[in-house]
Order: structure tokens, then sequence, then C-alpha cells
């Protein structure tokens, strides 16, 4: 049964949690371990009793984690404090200014770079990107459209090399959800080279440049936005009131993959080993006749 909607979510075992065990208990008492069950709010409440719990002298993060965007991000590190929680991770966070992502790398003694995180998620909003390319981009003509793809893509790829080089860091870089309503229309699929064409070579090619990169990954935020449903994930109300791009209800999301990555980048994931009755260890090469198998006793 849920709880009732005016309540609050107890916080003091979780500011009293002595270490990550402990933690990992408490947060399963929160909504029963449902986190998609916590509002805005709720998340409000125990990023707080977290960060008190964070700034205990002896604290020591598992992970230093940097946001950085073209658009308000500032709300996004409480959500992601309580999925972390969840997991017995304590984060420490850094969030860009707005829209200084690129002088943020190149300064060598800029906050980003003292903080010297150990993830650095990218999420840019390609009409704030290119405002007036966007807001003309019915008028272009095909080719210049194309131009503009490739002028993106390499304007990450470029961010990408440079922020390898300054930190030591594992870069995640987020791709573009392709906005629910194109605005040609239903006539956009016909288009020549039309927003859905633009938005999916983008991600594509995003895709293939970045995935030999042993420090760079695509964080997938056009999986995300489907997942969750594109005509919520901006609020229009928030975007233009606060250069908002992703909405409140949204943010969870974002979040839960976020530790995800989190998880796999710092090799905190669960592994384990599979024997058969005969003490085979199965694993390695599957080749034409099923999956090898390592004979160990």
């Amino acid at each position: 049964m849920d709880r009732p909607r005016d309540s609050r979510p107890d916080t003091r075992a979780i500011a009293e949690a002595k270490d990550s065990a402990a933690l990992q208990a408490a947060m399963a008492t929160i909504a029963g371990g449902d986190l998609e069950k916590l509002t805005a709010n709720d998340y409000s409440l125990l990023s707080k009793a977290l960060q008190s719990r964070s700034a205990h002298p002896d604290a020591v993060p598992d992970v230093k984690l940097a946001i950085l965007g073209n658009f308000t991000l500032d709300l996004l590190p409480r959500y992601v404090d309580v999925h972390c929680a969840r997991e017995g991770l304590r984060p420490a966070f850094y969030v860009g200014k707005f829209g200084q992502y690129v002088q943020e790398v190149l300064d060598d003694g800029s906050e980003l770079a003292r903080f010297q995180p150990d993830v650095v998620l990218l999420a840019l909003s390609l009409r704030l990107l290119q405002p007036d390319r966007m807001a003309a981009f019915s008028s272009m003509p095909a080719a210049e459209r194309r131009n503009f793809c490739e002028e993106v893509v390499s304007h990450l790829e470029s961010w990408g090399d440079r922020a390898v080089e300054k930190l030591p860091a594992t870069l995640l870089i987020g791709n573009f959800p392709a906005p629910a309503h194109p605005l040609a229309g239903v006539a956009d699929v016909k288009s020549e080279y039309g927003e859905t064409e633009l938005y999916l070579e983008i991600n594509l090619e995003l895709l293939r440049r970045f995935k030999g990169h042993p420090r760079v990954r695509l964080f997938d935020l056009e999986r995300l936005a489907s997942r969750y449903g594109k005509d919520r994930v901006l609020d229009p109300k928030m975007y233009y009131l606060a250069k908002m791009e992703w909405s409140p209800g949204f943010l969870p999301t974002v979040a839960a993959e976020l530790v995800r990555q989190v998880k796999a980048v710092r090799g905190l994931g669960k592994k384990c080993l599979v024997l058969d009755l005969d003490n085979t260890l199965w694993g390695g090469v599957v080749g034409e006749d099923g999956p090898s198998g390592v004979k160990i006793g």
C-alpha cells in the first residue's frame, strides 16, 4: 500500500548510517525500496540527510562526479545522491557553470580541474547549442543541414579529446533525444534530411566515434527519453523560467542510469562463478557447438 501523499520519508536512519551496509539497509525502508514512489520533495529531504552525513570530517567519497551542460542541471545531484545511497555509495559532486563546459576543460586552473572527478557527465541541448541554426532548420538547404550534423559531432569529439587529456575521469557524453514532434510534423519523414534523419545520424555518428575509446562512453539519453515518454521529458514552464531541458519527473530516470554507469566505471558490478556438477567452469568463447567449458577439478 502506498504511503499518504502528505507523509515524509524517515531520514533519521540514513543520517545515522555508519557504513555502506547500514546505508543500504536504511534506504530499503524508504518507500519499500521503490524509488519511483518518491516525490520531488522526498528526494530533496533525503538528499539533505545524505549531505549532512557526507559533511562528517572523516567522510571520504566513493566517487567524484562532475555534471556539465548548457542547460540547468542543478537539481540532478540530489536525485543521484539518493540513487547512490541505495547502492551504498557516497558521492561528491561538482556542477559546472551554465554553458561553460568548454572553458572549464581548457582552463588548467578551473574548479573542474581542481575537483579531479572520477566521472564526468556532459549533457547538451541541441537547440541551446545552436539556437539560430535550429530555429532556421526547416529553411536550410539539405547540404547545410548535413554540414550542421558534422559540426555538432565534431564539436563533441573535440571536447572529448581535450577532456581526456586534461582530466583523469571517464567521460559520459550524452546523445540527443529526438523531439516528440518535429517542426515539419508528419511531413518531416518525407523531407530531404529532416529533423528525424538529423537526430538519427548525429546519435549514430557519436556512437561510432566514441565506441572504441576506453575512457569515453555514450550516455544514451535518446533511449532514456523514449522509455520515460518524450512528451513528459520537457516541462515548457520550467524551460522558459529556468532553462531546464529536463522536467523534474525525468531526473530520477537519468539518475538511475548515471549510477548504473558509475558502478560499471568503478568496477562495482557483482560477479559470480558458475560451476557445473562435474566442476566445469562455463564461460570463454561461444563457438558453433555452444559455450566452451574449462575443467577445474
